[in-house]
């Protein structure tokens, strides 16, 4: 792993963990100064350090932020052996179990459980979770084990799988075939138990295409640190676990959508398949949504404007 890149990590859980920490400390600590307090869940070959531009400015806003590394991500990030030979051995890439294989969806939800419930027990009454795309897939999870403990969803550029069907079941249909992600797929995730990209690519046009696929806004100086700082291999198993998500739990919390307009990932006629199911399910909680004009990654790209509306929409 390059230093910078544990380095840069290190520095960004680290800041994650103080804010919980510091909120957690015990009754001898001064209560916070607000209590609304959200949970950031990122999404996939992202980790925490996707939302070091937002927490600042929420926390300018009387808003507590955290934001935890799912399992495989971040700083628990593991590599196929492959990805670190180059020039890269495209047939072993291709056919390597990835060490993240056995990454289900409910080790995803535990870490959101974990991560609210600390907020509730440090005296913070207005919790929102946000999730960026796959990060939607365990929000919903959570929210359906935990409705008395969240005041409200967001669910960004997000995964919100509510019908009965896994999230990677989506990608077959029409709107999901319109994203950019499949040409840079390059293993079969039933043969490695992932979804692999070369985020160490050396090809120029993967990495445009890359770039275009995630955040087509961010400056071309930004973008590599944001790609040295992706992994390889996102967890195949969340996507095919159904949420489990209910009427009288999940679909008790209020929700809303922001929906990047220019996302080549998750698209917005995808969003706004995601968003009729929900509110098919749950007519009388319907789905509060917000169109925001950006790419993929608004976090880095907008995140003066991203905060500006998260602060007027989270609990």
């Amino acid at each position: 792993m390059n230093p910078s890149r544990r380095n840069f990590g290190a520095l960004i859980a680290a800041g994650a963990t103080g804010v919980m920490l510091g909120a957690c400390s015990g009754s001898n600590a001064s209560p916070p100064d607000s209590k609304r307090a959200i949970v950031l869940i990122h999404g996939s070959w992202f980790g925490s350090w996707c939302f070091s531009p937002l927490i600042p400015l929420l926390a300018a806003k009387g808003i507590t932020a955290i934001a935890p590394d799912l399992p495989g991500h971040g700083l628990g990030a593991q590599f196929p052996a492959s990805f670190s030979v180059r020039p890269l051995d495209q047939a072993a890439f291709a056919t390597e179990p990835s060490p993240l294989a056995n990454v289900t969806l409910a080790d995803y939800a535990a870490v959101v459980v974990q991560a609210v419930n600390g907020l509730a027990a440090a005296g913070f009454s207005a919790i929102t979770v946000l999730g960026h795309s796959m990060g939607g897939i365990p929000i919903t999870v959570a929210a359906e084990m935990l409705p008395g403990s969240i005041a409200k969803l967001i669910y960004l550029s997000a995964f919100m799988p509510v019908t009965g069907l896994p999230a990677g079941a989506y990608f077959g249909t029409p709107q999901g075939m319109e994203n950019q992600l499949a040409p840079l797929f390059l293993a079969d995730q039933n043969t490695v138990g992932a979804l692999r990209l070369d985020t160490g690519s050396t090809d120029a046009l993967y990495i445009a295409a890359m770039k275009s696929a995630f955040c087509a806004d961010v400056s071309d100086t930004v973008f590599p640190a944001m790609r040295h700082l992706m992994t390889p291999d996102d967890p195949a198993q969340p996507f095919g676990t159904p949420t489990g998500a209910t009427v009288g739990r999940w679909g008790s919390i209020k929700r809303a959508y922001i929906g990047c307009t220019q996302d080549n990932a998750v698209t917005p006629d995808l969003q706004q398949l995601f968003i009729s199911e929900a509110d098919k399910m749950t007519p009388q909680q319907l789905t509060e949504f917000h169109a925001f004009a950006s790419s993929h990654s608004p976090f880095v790209s907008k995140p003066q404007q991203l905060a500006d509306l998260i602060a007027t929409i989270a609990a």
